[in-house]
């Protein structure tokens, strides 16, 4: 039973994550919830360059970001808004290069906000930092209001020349649910799909608002349509009256 678990875990894991190649994306914003999943970068296999990425919230105003420098043995970071003066720090433990895909190197990069506001580097397996964002580490005055922001959005500086490519997710709308209503399909629903809501009985409910809804890119629903019963809504009752 555990491994027909996992089997469709990891069915459920491929099919919602893919590698994308960032030749033609550099500079450019892309959708990602780093609130809600770790951002997975793959490097190249040797480099003496920079890896630079950018986090923006749904506005496109910044909300932190990461540098890593590996013109230095061992590599060193630096958190935007966070680190005193925008100095390059040594990593809390040293990253051991290779051992990914092609020879490259896998980096993992998490924030959480619970229990406490955090920013964690993996390079591999391997936790390289583990920084706490509100703590003495973080002195640039107004730190918290960039990194406590959700990031909804990543970008890949001018400068980053280190990596190849990163794991992107789609994004998903919840399961739509209206009161009287067949919605069809069913179930979580990504980005640009299109669901339909019909009232279970039109001779009693009328529905208010577009019958098809769109998934958006922000991962909300593009309308809220209800089916309301006839005699509860003067409008539709003065319309079904004069008829």
């Amino acid at each position: 039973m555990k491994s027909v678990l996992l089997v469709l875990l990891l069915g459920t894991y491929l099919a919602t994550a893919e590698w994308k190649q960032l030749q033609d994306v550099k500079q450019t914003k892309i959708k990602y919830d780093l609130d809600a999943y770790p951002l997975k970068v793959r490097s190249q296999k040797a480099t003496d360059k920079e890896m630079r990425i950018d986090f923006y919230d749904s506005d496109g105003v910044q909300a932190g970001g990461v540098q890593i420098h590996f013109d230095y043995s061992p590599p060193r970071y630096k958190l935007i808004f966070c680190n005193n003066s925008g100095q390059w720090k040594w990593f809390t433990s040293t990253p051991v290069l290779g051992g990914g895909d092609n020879g490259g190197t896998i980096w993992k990069f998490t924030k959480t906000s619970k229990p406490n506001l955090q920013f964690t580097i993996h390079c591999g397996e391997k936790v390289v930092l583990e920084m706490q964002l509100s703590d003495s580490t973080c002195v640039i005055t107004g730190w918290e209001t960039k990194w406590s922001r959700e990031v909804k959005q990543i970008e890949f500086g001018k400068l980053d020349q280190a990596s190849e490519a990163y794991e992107s997710r789609p994004v998903y709308c919840n399961e739509k649910e209206v009161k009287n209503a067949n919605v069809s399909p069913r179930g979580r629903v990504k980005e640009n799909q299109v669901i339909t809501v019909t009232c279970v009985k039109p001779a009693q409910f009328v529905l208010i608002g577009k019958s098809q809804v769109t998934c958006q890119s922000n991962g909300a629903w593009s309308s809220e349509p209800r089916c309301q019963l006839c005699g509860n809504d003067s409008r539709i009752f003065s319309i079904v009256f004069l008829k």
